[in-house]
């Protein structure tokens, strides 16, 4: 039988620390245990002296922009991340993350860039993109971690569950990036 999963996404005050746990919908079981949980496409972080130049100056160019705009830390920054080779993989499964310096995460596809709540200064993005796309990308990462930081800072006026069950997240990050950027297939992105 195959198992449908889901997400569940709580944030605990005061010490804000997010918890994210995945469980199969059908019994209850948590998915990473579960002998039947679907696989998800893993990713690696990726250091920022191996993206492409263009890609480097297209994300440094807008996150200046949105940051000044949306008045983000002055510390926020891109990280970038690509999706995880077979060889890397044979790697951490090895030797585990002793081995491996990189951070990995998995994530449905297509990913093309996340925030995370408690680090919302981090933008990831995805490196094998276009400069187009990887601009449209930190636009819209920028105003997540906008989202974010006026939810810490105590303006309840987005919520933190992510995905179909806040659609109004993600449609306003989408317009921010489209205003920001122009890119006429904006509205064909599907992330986080």
């Amino acid at each position: 039988m195959k198992h449908a999963t889901r997400s569940t996404v709580s944030l605990q005050r005061p010490h804000v620390r997010l918890v994210e746990r995945t469980s199969c919908q059908s019994c209850g079981a948590p998915t990473p245990a579960h002998p039947d949980a679907p696989s998800r496409p893993r990713f690696r972080e990726l250091s920022a002296d191996y993206a492409e130049p263009a890609v480097q100056t297209a994300a440094d160019q807008v996150l200046r922009a949105c940051a000044a705009d949306l008045d983000l830390p002055s510390d926020v920054r891109v990280r970038w991340f690509v999706p995880e080779s077979e060889t890397f993989r044979k790697i951490r499964e090895r030797y585990g993350n002793v081995a491996t310096p990189w951070m990995t995460f998995e994530a449905e596809e297509p990913l093309m860039g996340k925030v995370e709540p408690a680090a919302h200064a981090e933008l990831w993005v995805r490196a094998d993109l276009s400069p187009e796309e990887v601009a449209a990308t930190v636009a819209h990462e920028a105003r997540h971690s906008w989202q974010f930081k006026r939810y810490f800072e105590g303006s309840r006026t987005f919520a933190l569950p992510r995905g179909a069950e806040a659609p109004h997240v993600e449609e306003d990050a989408d317009d921010y990036a489209s205003r920001h950027v122009r890119r006429p297939h904006l509205a064909e992105r599907s992330d986080s």
